[in-house]
């Protein structure tokens, strides 16, 4: 079976929106995002609008419209959790 690598969410698409609009690269933007580079390319080339700019509200609109015409109306439960960092304990640990 092919690995596929998920498309960024929301918020990562918006601070790759930032960081391409100041003029940083594929490779610096994945290490400042913590996605692999080739994800941030393709997000880059899949969603450039016709003046060549990447629009993080467009890239998110065709998102979900893609999810729609496959019969899906939101992302899978799963995956707005598999980026998100752990939450902080509940319990202060005693030194």
């Amino acid at each position: 079976m092919e690995n596929v690598l998920p498309p960024p969410h929301e918020g990562e698409r918006y601070q790759i929106q930032l960081l391409a609009s100041e003029g940083y690269g594929p490779t610096a933007i994945d290490q400042r995002v913590g996605r692999c580079k080739s994800v941030i390319s393709r997000e880059l080339r899949r969603n450039r609008s016709v003046s060549g700019r990447y629009r993080a509200s467009e890239a998110q609109r065709t998102y979900r419209k893609h999810l729609r015409t496959k019969g899906r109306s939101r992302q899978p439960l799963h995956r707005l959790f598999v980026s998100a960092p752990p939450p902080p304990s509940l319990h202060p640990q005693a030194d």
